[in-house]
Protein backbone atom coordinates (compact mmCIF):
# COMPACT_ATOMS: atom_id res chain seq x y z
CA UNK A 1 0.00 0.00 0.00
CA UNK A 2 1.14 3.47 -0.63
CA UNK A 3 0.10 6.86 0.81
CA UNK A 4 -1.53 9.60 -1.68
CA UNK A 5 -1.46 13.51 -1.10
CA UNK A 6 -4.65 12.84 1.00
CA UNK A 7 -4.29 11.49 3.74
CA UNK A 8 -7.14 8.71 4.64
CA UNK A 9 -6.57 7.43 1.40
CA UNK A 10 -4.21 4.98 0.16
CA UNK A 11 -3.34 3.08 -3.25
CA UNK A 12 -3.24 -0.77 -4.49
CA UNK A 13 0.01 -1.36 -5.62
CA UNK A 14 -0.76 -4.55 -7.00
CA UNK A 15 -4.41 -3.70 -8.66
CA UNK A 16 -3.51 0.21 -8.72
CA UNK A 17 -7.14 0.61 -6.67
CA UNK A 18 -7.65 3.26 -4.24
CA UNK A 19 -8.90 2.50 -1.01
CA UNK A 20 -10.38 5.14 1.95
CA UNK A 21 -9.29 4.11 5.11
CA UNK A 22 -9.55 6.30 8.17
CA UNK A 23 -10.87 6.65 11.25
CA UNK A 24 -13.06 9.80 11.44
CA UNK A 25 -14.52 10.47 15.36
CA UNK A 26 -14.05 6.89 16.73
CA UNK A 27 -15.94 5.38 13.46
CA UNK A 28 -14.12 3.15 11.26
CA UNK A 29 -14.02 4.52 7.35
CA UNK A 30 -13.06 1.83 4.85
CA UNK A 31 -14.01 1.79 1.01
CA UNK A 32 -12.62 0.16 -1.99
CA UNK A 33 -12.70 2.25 -4.68
CA UNK A 34 -11.55 0.61 -7.29
CA UNK A 35 -9.33 2.49 -10.18
CA UNK A 36 -10.53 6.24 -10.20
CA UNK A 37 -8.82 9.71 -9.62
CA UNK A 38 -7.60 11.11 -6.41
CA UNK A 39 -10.35 14.03 -7.03
CA UNK A 40 -13.04 11.62 -7.36
CA UNK A 41 -12.09 9.72 -4.39
CA UNK A 42 -11.57 12.94 -2.08
CA UNK A 43 -15.31 13.64 -2.95
CA UNK A 44 -16.40 10.11 -1.58
CA UNK A 45 -14.30 10.87 1.46
CA UNK A 46 -15.75 14.34 2.22
CA UNK A 47 -19.47 12.62 1.63
CA UNK A 48 -18.09 9.40 4.02
CA UNK A 49 -17.28 12.26 6.76
CA UNK A 50 -20.42 14.00 6.25
CA UNK A 51 -22.43 10.42 7.07
CA UNK A 52 -20.63 9.62 9.52
CA UNK A 53 -20.66 13.37 11.20
CA UNK A 54 -24.87 13.12 10.35
CA UNK A 55 -24.73 9.55 12.11
CA UNK A 56 -22.73 10.86 15.42
CA UNK A 57 -25.28 13.64 15.74
CA UNK A 58 -28.48 11.75 15.14
CA UNK A 59 -27.03 9.59 18.89
CA UNK A 60 -29.40 11.31 21.26
CA UNK A 61 -30.07 8.63 23.80
CA UNK A 62 -27.81 6.06 25.61
CA UNK A 63 -29.69 3.25 23.78
CA UNK A 64 -28.53 2.26 20.05
CA UNK A 65 -31.08 4.20 17.44
CA UNK A 66 -31.33 2.74 13.76
CA UNK A 67 -28.62 5.73 12.48
CA UNK A 68 -26.56 4.18 14.94
CA UNK A 69 -26.82 0.44 13.64
CA UNK A 70 -27.07 1.63 10.23
CA UNK A 71 -23.84 3.29 10.32
CA UNK A 72 -21.99 0.38 11.93
CA UNK A 73 -24.00 -1.58 8.73
CA UNK A 74 -22.38 0.84 6.19
CA UNK A 75 -18.89 0.54 7.51
CA UNK A 76 -18.48 -3.63 7.97
CA UNK A 77 -19.95 -3.44 4.55
CA UNK A 78 -18.03 -1.01 2.60
CA UNK A 79 -16.81 -3.39 -0.07
CA UNK A 80 -20.19 -5.26 -1.47
CA UNK A 81 -21.25 -3.79 -4.41
CA UNK A 82 -24.38 -2.79 -3.38
CA UNK A 83 -23.65 -0.83 -0.16
CA UNK A 84 -23.83 2.37 -1.83
CA UNK A 85 -27.76 1.47 -3.01
CA UNK A 86 -28.31 0.65 0.56
CA UNK A 87 -26.17 3.71 1.74
CA UNK A 88 -28.81 6.05 -0.65
CA UNK A 89 -32.18 4.08 0.89
CA UNK A 90 -30.76 5.19 4.38
CA UNK A 91 -30.20 8.58 3.86
CA UNK A 92 -33.88 8.77 2.56
CA UNK A 93 -35.01 7.04 5.56
CA UNK A 94 -32.89 9.18 8.18
CA UNK A 95 -35.17 11.90 8.60
CA UNK A 96 -37.77 9.82 9.64
CA UNK A 97 -36.41 7.18 11.94
CA UNK A 98 -33.03 7.66 12.51
CA UNK A 99 -33.72 9.03 15.84
CA UNK A 100 -35.97 5.79 16.83
CA UNK A 101 -34.79 3.05 19.43
CA UNK A 102 -33.07 0.23 16.84
CA UNK A 103 -35.95 -2.03 19.41
CA UNK A 104 -38.43 -0.06 17.52
CA UNK A 105 -37.59 -0.45 13.68
CA UNK A 106 -38.32 -3.70 12.21
CA UNK A 107 -37.57 -4.93 8.38
CA UNK A 108 -36.99 -8.44 8.21
CA UNK A 109 -36.94 -9.58 11.78
CA UNK A 110 -40.47 -11.63 10.62
CA UNK A 111 -38.75 -12.91 7.64
CA UNK A 112 -37.18 -16.17 8.72
CA UNK A 113 -40.06 -17.30 10.62
CA UNK A 114 -43.21 -15.89 8.57
CA UNK A 115 -42.12 -17.04 4.97
CA UNK A 116 -41.61 -21.15 6.13
CA UNK A 117 -44.68 -21.01 8.53
CA UNK A 118 -46.87 -19.10 5.84
CA UNK A 119 -46.23 -22.16 3.39
CA UNK A 120 -46.92 -24.64 6.21
CA UNK A 121 -49.92 -23.08 7.08
CA UNK A 122 -51.31 -22.24 3.82
CA UNK A 123 -50.44 -25.39 2.11
CA UNK A 124 -53.71 -26.93 2.67
CA UNK A 125 -56.18 -23.93 2.58
CA UNK A 126 -57.39 -25.81 -0.52
CA UNK A 127 -57.97 -29.23 -2.32
CA UNK A 128 -54.50 -28.27 -4.56
CA UNK A 129 -51.69 -28.44 -2.17
CA UNK A 130 -49.83 -25.27 -1.70
CA UNK A 131 -52.30 -23.03 -3.84
CA UNK A 132 -53.32 -21.02 -0.41
CA UNK A 133 -49.22 -20.90 0.02
CA UNK A 134 -49.28 -18.96 -3.32
CA UNK A 135 -52.29 -16.99 -2.61
CA UNK A 136 -50.53 -15.64 0.84
CA UNK A 137 -47.48 -14.90 -1.00
CA UNK A 138 -49.69 -12.83 -3.38
CA UNK A 139 -51.54 -10.87 -0.45
CA UNK A 140 -47.93 -10.31 1.21
CA UNK A 141 -46.81 -8.63 -2.00
CA UNK A 142 -50.33 -6.58 -2.83
CA UNK A 143 -49.27 -5.43 1.32
CA UNK A 144 -46.04 -4.28 0.26
CA UNK A 145 -46.90 -2.52 -3.02
CA UNK A 146 -49.73 -0.84 -1.17
CA UNK A 147 -47.29 0.74 0.87
CA UNK A 148 -44.30 1.50 -0.94
CA UNK A 149 -47.01 2.97 -3.85
CA UNK A 150 -47.36 5.95 -0.89
CA UNK A 151 -44.13 6.65 -0.57
CA UNK A 152 -41.96 9.32 -2.80
CA UNK A 153 -38.44 8.32 -3.26
CA UNK A 154 -35.97 11.21 -5.22
CA UNK A 155 -33.89 9.83 -8.17
CA UNK A 156 -30.23 9.39 -6.44
CA UNK A 157 -27.45 11.65 -7.53
CA UNK A 158 -25.06 9.67 -9.45
CA UNK A 159 -21.34 11.18 -8.91
CA UNK A 160 -18.70 9.54 -11.78
CA UNK A 161 -16.36 10.46 -13.55
CA UNK A 162 -17.06 12.08 -16.85
CA UNK A 163 -16.68 9.78 -19.83
CA UNK A 164 -17.55 6.29 -21.25
CA UNK A 165 -14.69 3.99 -18.95
CA UNK A 166 -13.72 0.74 -21.07
CA UNK A 167 -15.45 -1.48 -23.17
CA UNK A 168 -17.13 -3.78 -21.13
CA UNK A 169 -15.07 -6.84 -23.14
CA UNK A 170 -12.38 -5.24 -22.01
CA UNK A 171 -13.40 -4.97 -18.10
CA UNK A 172 -14.95 -8.41 -18.54
CA UNK A 173 -11.49 -10.40 -19.26
CA UNK A 174 -9.90 -9.16 -16.23
CA UNK A 175 -8.75 -11.99 -13.96
CA UNK A 176 -10.64 -10.66 -11.06
CA UNK A 177 -14.41 -10.19 -12.39
CA UNK A 178 -14.23 -13.59 -13.52
CA UNK A 179 -13.33 -15.03 -10.08
CA UNK A 180 -15.86 -12.78 -9.12
CA UNK A 181 -18.12 -13.80 -11.50
CA UNK A 182 -17.37 -17.34 -10.69
CA UNK A 183 -18.10 -17.48 -6.88
CA UNK A 184 -21.23 -14.92 -7.11
CA UNK A 185 -23.08 -17.08 -10.61
CA UNK A 186 -21.65 -21.32 -9.28
CA UNK A 187 -22.18 -20.10 -5.45
CA UNK A 188 -25.69 -18.57 -5.86
CA UNK A 189 -27.09 -20.95 -8.04
CA UNK A 190 -25.37 -24.29 -6.36
CA UNK A 191 -27.17 -22.78 -2.92
CA UNK A 192 -30.16 -22.16 -4.64
CA UNK A 193 -30.38 -25.92 -6.47
CA UNK A 194 -29.72 -27.43 -3.15
CA UNK A 195 -32.23 -25.10 -1.16
CA UNK A 196 -35.06 -25.68 -3.48
CA UNK A 197 -34.23 -29.43 -3.67
CA UNK A 198 -34.57 -30.02 -0.10
CA UNK A 199 -38.41 -29.58 0.73
CA UNK A 200 -38.86 -32.24 -2.00
CA UNK A 201 -35.99 -34.22 -1.13
CA UNK A 202 -37.38 -34.22 2.56
CA UNK A 203 -41.09 -35.28 1.12
CA UNK A 204 -39.35 -37.97 -0.20
CA UNK A 205 -37.32 -39.30 2.52
CA UNK A 206 -40.92 -39.53 4.85
CA UNK A 207 -40.71 -36.33 6.85
CA UNK A 208 -43.75 -33.77 7.22
CA UNK A 209 -43.87 -30.98 5.40
CA UNK A 210 -43.12 -28.61 8.94
CA UNK A 211 -40.17 -30.27 9.51
CA UNK A 212 -38.94 -28.89 5.88
CA UNK A 213 -40.21 -25.21 6.96
CA UNK A 214 -37.84 -25.51 10.10
CA UNK A 215 -35.15 -26.71 7.88
CA UNK A 216 -35.35 -23.92 6.14
CA UNK A 217 -35.71 -21.68 8.62
CA UNK A 218 -31.99 -22.50 9.83
CA UNK A 219 -31.31 -21.97 6.41
CA UNK A 220 -32.23 -18.71 6.18
CA UNK A 221 -30.51 -17.92 9.12
CA UNK A 222 -27.40 -19.68 7.91
CA UNK A 223 -27.66 -17.11 5.13
CA UNK A 224 -27.56 -14.02 6.89
CA UNK A 225 -26.82 -14.20 10.64
CA UNK A 226 -22.66 -14.15 9.41
CA UNK A 227 -23.32 -10.72 7.44
CA UNK A 228 -22.53 -8.99 11.14
CA UNK A 229 -18.97 -10.33 10.36
CA UNK A 230 -18.26 -10.99 6.79
CA UNK A 231 -16.97 -7.34 6.23
CA UNK A 232 -14.53 -7.91 9.16
CA UNK A 233 -13.55 -11.36 8.29
CA UNK A 234 -12.55 -10.05 5.11
CA UNK A 235 -10.96 -7.06 6.08
CA UNK A 236 -8.77 -9.59 8.34
CA UNK A 237 -8.09 -12.15 5.96
CA UNK A 238 -8.45 -11.27 1.77
CA UNK A 239 -11.60 -11.65 -0.09
CA UNK A 240 -10.26 -14.64 -1.58
CA UNK A 241 -9.68 -16.28 1.35
CA UNK A 242 -13.65 -15.92 2.32
CA UNK A 243 -14.46 -17.20 -1.06
CA UNK A 244 -12.19 -20.27 -0.35
CA UNK A 245 -13.59 -20.42 3.37
CA UNK A 246 -17.06 -20.32 1.80
CA UNK A 247 -16.68 -23.58 -0.72
CA UNK A 248 -15.11 -25.50 2.02
CA UNK A 249 -18.20 -25.02 4.13
CA UNK A 250 -20.44 -25.71 1.40
CA UNK A 251 -18.25 -29.14 0.45
CA UNK A 252 -18.65 -29.94 4.35
CA UNK A 253 -22.33 -29.68 4.17
CA UNK A 254 -22.47 -32.09 0.82
CA UNK A 255 -20.80 -34.65 3.29
CA UNK A 256 -22.92 -33.80 5.78
CA UNK A 257 -26.37 -34.55 3.23
CA UNK A 258 -24.76 -37.44 2.14
CA UNK A 259 -24.13 -39.26 5.32
CA UNK A 260 -27.54 -39.52 6.57
CA UNK A 261 -31.32 -38.51 5.82
CA UNK A 262 -32.86 -37.36 9.08
CA UNK A 263 -34.06 -34.17 10.30
CA UNK A 264 -30.86 -33.28 11.89
CA UNK A 265 -29.06 -34.02 8.95
CA UNK A 266 -30.93 -31.60 6.39
CA UNK A 267 -30.89 -29.02 9.05
CA UNK A 268 -26.93 -29.04 9.50
CA UNK A 269 -26.30 -29.36 5.78
CA UNK A 270 -28.49 -26.64 4.69
CA UNK A 271 -27.32 -23.95 7.23
CA UNK A 272 -23.89 -24.75 6.42
CA UNK A 273 -24.71 -23.99 2.59
CA UNK A 274 -26.44 -20.98 3.98
CA UNK A 275 -23.15 -19.84 5.31
CA UNK A 276 -21.00 -20.98 2.58
CA UNK A 277 -23.07 -18.92 0.11
CA UNK A 278 -22.89 -16.00 2.19
CA UNK A 279 -18.97 -15.75 2.23
CA UNK A 280 -18.81 -16.71 -1.96
CA UNK A 281 -21.57 -14.35 -2.73
CA UNK A 282 -20.27 -11.68 -0.47
CA UNK A 283 -16.49 -12.54 -1.43
CA UNK A 284 -16.96 -12.35 -5.30
CA UNK A 285 -19.23 -8.93 -4.95
CA UNK A 286 -16.34 -7.55 -3.15
CA UNK A 287 -14.14 -8.23 -5.70
CA UNK A 288 -15.60 -7.17 -8.05
CA UNK A 289 -15.59 -3.53 -6.60
CA UNK A 290 -11.79 -3.69 -7.51
CA UNK A 291 -12.41 -4.03 -11.44
CA UNK A 292 -13.88 -1.18 -12.41
CA UNK A 293 -13.94 3.13 -12.37
CA UNK A 294 -16.57 4.90 -11.21
CA UNK A 295 -18.06 5.51 -14.54
CA UNK A 296 -17.99 1.54 -15.04
CA UNK A 297 -19.39 0.84 -11.89
CA UNK A 298 -23.38 0.46 -13.15
CA UNK A 299 -22.52 -1.49 -16.50
CA UNK A 300 -20.22 -3.83 -14.94
CA UNK A 301 -22.43 -4.50 -11.85
CA UNK A 302 -25.41 -4.79 -14.34
CA UNK A 303 -22.83 -7.53 -16.62
CA UNK A 304 -22.40 -9.33 -13.02
CA UNK A 305 -25.79 -9.16 -11.71
CA UNK A 306 -27.27 -10.55 -15.33
CA UNK A 307 -24.54 -13.38 -14.69
CA UNK A 308 -25.66 -14.46 -11.59
CA UNK A 309 -29.35 -14.24 -11.39
CA UNK A 310 -29.74 -16.24 -14.53
CA UNK A 311 -27.58 -19.08 -13.24
CA UNK A 312 -29.72 -18.74 -10.38
CA UNK A 313 -32.98 -18.54 -12.15
CA UNK A 314 -31.73 -21.88 -14.11
CA UNK A 315 -30.95 -23.67 -11.06
CA UNK A 316 -34.34 -23.00 -9.91
CA UNK A 317 -36.12 -24.43 -12.74
CA UNK A 318 -33.48 -27.75 -13.00
CA UNK A 319 -33.65 -28.56 -9.14
CA UNK A 320 -36.90 -30.36 -8.96
CA UNK A 321 -36.46 -31.73 -12.14
CA UNK A 322 -32.91 -33.01 -11.28
CA UNK A 323 -33.57 -34.52 -7.88
CA UNK A 324 -36.58 -36.07 -8.92
CA UNK A 325 -34.87 -37.98 -12.04
CA UNK A 326 -31.19 -38.05 -10.48
CA UNK A 327 -32.25 -38.25 -6.16
CA UNK A 328 -29.94 -36.34 -3.65
CA UNK A 329 -27.70 -38.06 -3.02
CA UNK A 330 -26.73 -37.25 -6.99
CA UNK A 331 -27.08 -34.14 -6.82
CA UNK A 332 -24.98 -33.37 -3.81
CA UNK A 333 -22.05 -35.23 -5.23
CA UNK A 334 -22.61 -33.01 -8.58
CA UNK A 335 -22.29 -30.34 -6.49
CA UNK A 336 -18.59 -31.22 -5.23
CA UNK A 337 -17.15 -30.62 -8.79
CA UNK A 338 -18.90 -26.94 -9.01
CA UNK A 339 -17.25 -26.32 -5.46
CA UNK A 340 -14.29 -27.22 -7.00
CA UNK A 341 -14.41 -24.86 -9.80
CA UNK A 342 -15.09 -21.98 -7.87
CA UNK A 343 -11.74 -23.04 -4.89
CA UNK A 344 -9.46 -23.64 -8.10
CA UNK A 345 -10.78 -19.86 -9.42
CA UNK A 346 -9.92 -18.18 -6.15
CA UNK A 347 -6.77 -20.09 -5.78
CA UNK A 348 -5.68 -19.29 -9.12
CA UNK A 349 -6.21 -15.85 -8.79
CA UNK A 350 -4.54 -16.15 -5.17
CA UNK A 351 -1.15 -17.18 -6.78
CA UNK A 352 -1.31 -14.57 -9.61
CA UNK A 353 -1.58 -11.75 -7.17
CA UNK A 354 1.33 -13.42 -5.38
CA UNK A 355 3.69 -13.83 -8.49
CA UNK A 356 3.09 -10.56 -9.94
CA UNK A 357 5.20 -8.65 -6.73
CA UNK A 358 7.27 -11.78 -7.11
CA UNK A 359 8.45 -11.20 -10.24
CA UNK A 360 8.55 -7.25 -10.04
Amino acid sequence: MSSTRTPGIRIDNRTNCLIIDKEHRGIPIYVRLGVTDQDSAERRLSEEVRCVNEMLALRSSRRATFADCAGRYLSAFKGKHAAEVTAWHIRLLLPYIGRLDVHSVHDVTLQTPLGPQSARVGRDFFATPFQGSFLMLVLFALVALAVQSQVHVPRPVHDTAAGKGRPLAEIARQPAFVVAVIAGALGYGLMNLLMTATPIAMDFCGHPFSAAAWVIEWHVVGMFLPGFFTGSLIRRFGTLRVILAGAGLTAIAVFVALNGISVAHFVAALALVGIGWNFMYTGGTTLLTETYAPNEKARTQGLNDLIVFTTMGVSSFASGALVTATGWETMNRAALPVLAIIACAAAWLMWQRRRVPAAA
